[in-house]
This record gives structure tokens, sequence and C-alpha cells, in this order.
């Protein structure tokens, strides 16, 4: 593990455009802390596109709670009439605030005194308890909420369960805690040489 961790580059803004390198997309997460992600599919400059896409969101080495889903608004013929009033976004998406009913806006990107990250308290009406899932329907034109606990040290994947949509870059990984707190495969653990097939087929 820890020479293909040396192996691995980190995207950044520059990386793949002006150094041609090859990166992988990842976040770290630290061991033990709650994890939000707000994953938007804004759609910009499709609205009234009937053909717009969803995603079915998949998480590796995970459940998580789905605290919000968010939905656009249809047309009475069940068309994108435009994306969700819940989240207000700039043309990039880069700077993004929730609404609230009173019209107005809080940072997706809540901080506590010191700067840290926390996770947002939602109310839920008539009882309901937010669902425990690995994969989530991500609506064209809406957005999703999740919430996991980071207690499983390891790479982990994130990615849209579309192939074609996988395959063309809508996929991330999540690098959860450090190395020397990951279970190291024992020495004889199965890889993809010659010994797997033995294995499998004896």
């Amino acid at each position: 593990m820890g020479k293909e961790l040396e192996t691995i580059i980190k995207c950044d803004h520059e990386c793949g455009r002006t150094r041609g390198c090859i990166c992988s997309y990842h976040e770290d997460l630290h061991l033990g802390n709650t994890i939000e992600l707000v994953i938007l599919n804004q759609a910009y400059g499709q609205e009234g596109n009937m053909y717009g896409l969803g995603h079915p969101i998949h998480l590796h080495g995970h459940h998580f709670y789905v605290v919000r889903q968010g939905w656009p608004i249809y047309t009475e013929k069940n068309l994108l009439l435009r994306v969700t009033d819940d989240i207000a976004c700039n043309e990039n998406a880069l700077d993004c605030q929730f609404n609230d009913k009173n019209g107005s806006a809080t940072l997706l990107s809540k901080k506590d005194k010191d700067g840290k990250p926390v996770p947002w308290k939602y109310t839920f009406e008539d009882g309901y308890k937010p669902v425990f899932k690995d994969t989530v329907y991500l609506p064209h034109g809406g957005y999703l909420v999740i919430r996991f606990k980071a207690d499983n040290p390891g790479w982990w994947l994130a990615h849209c369960h579309t192939l074609t949509h996988h395959a063309h870059g809508m996929v991330m990984f999540f690098l959860e805690g450090t190395p020397s707190q990951m279970q190291m495969p024992s020495d004889d653990f199965p890889t993809c040489g010659g010994s797997y097939g033995t294995l499998r087929n004896g």
C-alpha cells in the first residue's frame, strides 16, 4: 500500500490542463469525523429540457443517511421547468447557498467558530427518519444531502451507477484515515496475477 500511495497524484486545478499529468480526484477524510456531502445536479442552461439526466449515486465502504433530497420544478406535462428553488448557485456552481422559507440564504459550507466544517441540523416532519442506503437517486435539476460516519479506514469509491457516466469520469475517491490505520492484506491475499485464477477455480 505504501508504494501504491507514492504513485497516486491528487488532482488540483492545473492537473491535466497545463502539466498533462494523470491524477485521481480524492478527498481526505479524518477517521471518526461525520461527513456530509451536498451533491448538485443543477443542469444549467437546460431549463425545459425533458432529456436531462438523473444519476444513481453509489458509495463504497459505507451506508449513508439521506438527510435531504431536492427535486426540480416540473411543468404539468412533467418536463423540467427550472432547477430546485432550495439551492441558489452562481454560474459555475462553486458558490451555492441553501434558501430558507424566508428567502434568506446560508452558505452550504457551514463552519464553526474555528473555521471547521460542521453538519447542518435538519428538521423532519411527521416523525420522518432519514433512510439508510448505499445508493440513492440524484434528480436532474435537484440535489442530495447525504451523511455518514468516517469509521471504515481505506480507499472508497463514490460514483454514478450508470456505467457510461462512470466511465466518463463521474467518479471520485475518499481516502479515509491514514495507511497506518488501514488493515493491510495478508501476504497470500489473491491479486490479479495467476494465483487468483487458481484460487477461484480450485
